[in-house]
């Protein structure tokens, strides 16, 4: 069945926000009662689940609701120094072209995202966006918009840059693009069981074109 609604993620997808939430996360992380990860600490995580990664920065379930709270209040302080992607818009205006209705699922702040989007000028790509605190949670938030939109799994595809986005598409049946450009390694994309794995966005739309 043909896809009609593409979901993207935001961070590390449509926005190179990971210099800034490495600085917020360095930060923080004295008050929190764990050392601040190294450069060396960042690339063995790429490699990780998200359960993985907390139990390698020593970070407790039980503080990270208030960290991320924090996170999200840090970044949007620091959002008007993030960057779109390289093809992100030229992307974008071709899918619309296609007739693919698009929105974004993210772990970010609604309202951050939306102010982003329109100060970039591509808030109007996009039907909807929707914020999932939770962070293993998409997966709740993907069946919810499908039942909301009456769309099936099988009519949607998400783009992520993480391990966490393929395994919510997995529980869900939603087919699952990853970039390389995002947090995650390509090997740990692949090995969650992605779709496919991208380089550049036209590689992403070519992908998206291929899945439908």
């Amino acid at each position: 069945m043909r896809k009609q609604l593409v979901l993207f993620d935001f961070d590390g997808t449509l926005a190179e926000t990971l210099p800034a939430i490495k600085e917020i996360i360095s930060e923080y992380a004295p008050s929190f009662g764990f050392t601040a990860p190294s450069q060396k600490d960042w690339e063995d995580a790429r490699g990780k689940t998200p359960v993985e990664m907390m139990k390698m920065f020593h970070v407790p379930l039980w503080k990270l609701p208030v960290l991320l709270a924090k996170g999200r209040g840090a970044l949007q302080k620091k959002i008007a120094t993030v960057s779109l992607f390289s093809g992100i818009k030229a992307m974008l205006s071709e899918l619309k072209q296609l007739n693919f209705r698009l929105g974004i699922l993210t772990s970010n702040d609604k309202t951050v995202v939306e102010k982003y989007l329109q100060d970039q000028d591509i808030l109007s790509y996009f039907e909807f966006v929707k914020s999932e605190f939770n962070l293993f949670g998409k997966d709740e938030s993907m069946k919810k918009i499908g039942k909301e939109l009456e769309l099936s799994p099988s009519q949607i595809l998400y783009v992520g840059d993480e391990v966490r986005d393929v395994e919510a598409c997995k529980k869900v049946g939603i087919d699952c693009i990853a970039v390389e450009w995002g947090f995650s390694t390509r090997e740990a994309l692949e090995k969650a069981g992605a779709l496919s794995v991208v380089k550049t966005t036209e590689e992403l739309t070519d992908q998206i074109k291929k899945a439908s």
